[in-house]
């Protein structure tokens, strides 16, 4: 996949790129647009209902708290702006179920196919959309392994990651750890379904 300049890091460690054009952090760091600027992040995944709530709010403001954002809004970057807030909530503990895998799967393989880099974030980025970003590796395996097909059509790498391996590439983040018990077993049966959501993902405008 083409990517843009080579960026090292996000400042404050907000968020961390795991493969090439998919980053993984915490709320604040989808709240900073000059940073999703700078890497081109267009597309933003949110896994936890509480901070994609929090992320709109901020990103809807008419007024933005700095002349940079402010320069970022001019140029129409918040309005076009895609994501797809899946419905987690990391409090209740709501499942990871195979259908919310697939919507994300979905939405981060459009991305990358595309050309645009996307951010998967929660309230910490650490526990439920790292959860996800595994469960999306081993179900498609590594953009890295993928290839470009049938006039630019993007087809997912066929060779799935197994968990250790997964996990591997989301500990680029280095502040995320071994997912609970419960979560694993989540993502372990997610990745190895194969049933199909027909409703698709569903995109929401921020």
């Amino acid at each position: 996949m083409p990517r843009g300049p080579v960026v090292d890091q996000w400042p404050d460690n907000h968020a961390h790129e795991i493969v090439p054009g998919v980053w993984l952090g915490d709320f604040e760091s989808a709240m900073d647009v000059q940073s999703c600027s700078t890497r081109r992040i267009s597309k933003l995944l949110c896994a936890d209902k509480r901070a994609g709530a929090a992320v709109s709010a901020e990103r809807g403001r008419s007024k933005c708290r700095n002349a940079t954002s402010q320069r970022a809004a001019e140029s129409g970057l918040i309005k076009k702006t895609e994501s797809l807030v899946l419905p987690l909530d990391s409090m209740s503990k709501t499942p990871i179920t195979t259908k919310i895998v697939i919507q994300a799967a979905s939405f981060i393989n459009a991305a990358i196919r595309d050309d645009r880099p996307v951010l998967i974030f929660g309230l910490r980025g650490v526990t439920y959309s790292a959860a996800i970003t595994t469960a999306w590796l081993m179900r498609c395996g590594s953009p890295e392994d993928s290839r470009i097909e049938d006039g630019d059509q993007y087809v997912p790498s066929r060779i799935q990651l197994t968990y250790a391996e997964a996990h591997s590439l989301v500990s680029k983040r280095p502040q995320v750890r071994q997912l609970p018990d419960h979560l694993r077993q989540q993502v372990d049966n997610c990745a190895q379904a194969r049933s199909v959501n027909p409703d698709g993902p569903v995109k929401h405008k921020v």
